[in-house]
């Protein structure tokens, strides 16, 4: 169907080209249309794990952390078992708010594989690393600010040095009919 409607774009570019730089503007035409068919397909293939996991009820049951597979940013991938045995790779993807560690147990909510809270039983003594993590956070968050704040202060300072210079555009005047 996708190759009949392409098929039936370049026959309509194609039939009404009638020079040679106009054949070349409709083929690259029917080049950026290819790209983007094989972008869109490549993005639903990527995506439609995470679509599938919006679409499943969300669980809560007694698990374990066995294992830190990978860490990525502010993702995580863990090998969770379960009371009745059953083991999963999930993915943490709150990593910064949800401090998971292998060796913990407690209650996991979850849908599909990825975990959406858990529940801790027990003193584990991991709340020196969630400290850690959140002053991590806000010590990113104020650098950030302070960033943005000096881009403004010299946006403002190159514009009063550029006061009273004008631009006379009557030149571009013929590029604008």
């Amino acid at each position: 169907m996708i190759v009949n409607l392409i098929g039936g774009i370049e026959d309509a570019f194609l039939k009404n080209a009638s020079s040679p730089k106009s054949t070349d503007d409709k083929g690259i035409l029917i080049v950026l249309i290819y790209v983007v068919i094989i972008v869109s397909i490549v993005a639903f293939a990527l995506f439609k794990k995470k679509i599938r996991d919006k679409f499943v009820a969300v669980e809560t049951r007694n698990a374990e952390i066995v294992e830190l597979r990978k860490a990525e940013g502010s993702k995580e991938w863990y090998v969770v078992t379960f009371e009745n045995g059953e083991s999963k790779v999930m993915r943490n993807l709150i990593a910064g708010k949800l401090v998971i560690a292998p060796g913990d147990y407690g209650r996991l909510t979850y849908q599909g594989n990825i975990i959406k809270d858990f529940k801790k039983e027990g003193n584990t003594g991991k709340g020196i690393v969630t400290a850690t993590r959140n002053i991590n956070s806000l010590l990113l968050i104020g650098i950030v600010i302070v960033v943005i704040l000096f881009v403004l202060w010299y946006i403002e300072q190159e514009n009063k040095s550029m006061q009273g210079v004008g631009v006379n555009l009557e030149h571009f005047k013929d590029y604008f009919d």
